[in-house]
């Protein structure tokens, strides 16, 4: 379900699914806890990549807007890119 819901290929959950049935047995539990770092939330794009403190990564939302996918960080008043402080 999770490949499902982050838009991964039909064929590829098959394959997935077929590959770890393979390696762990059918009723294996896949526990997020054993494949994710939960010490980092790293979010990457190509080229470009955010680091967020785990317990900050609530206040990530993803939209579409137009037609086109975006991540949407809340600005506070104490916001700086490259030590310069964001004006809204």
């Amino acid at each position: 379900e999770i490949l499902t819901d982050c838009d991964v290929k039909e064929d590829h959950v098959k394959a997935f699914q077929a590959r770890y049935n393979d390696c762990f047995g059918k009723d294996a539990a896949l526990l997020p806890e054993n494949i994710i770092d939960s010490g980092k939330y790293e979010i990457k794009m190509g080229d470009t990549v955010l680091n967020i403190p785990p317990d900050r990564s609530h206040l990530i939302e993803t939209r579409i807007i137009d037609g086109l996918k975006y991540l949407l960080i809340p600005v506070d008043s104490n916001a700086e890119v490259n030590g310069f402080p964001v004006i809204v």
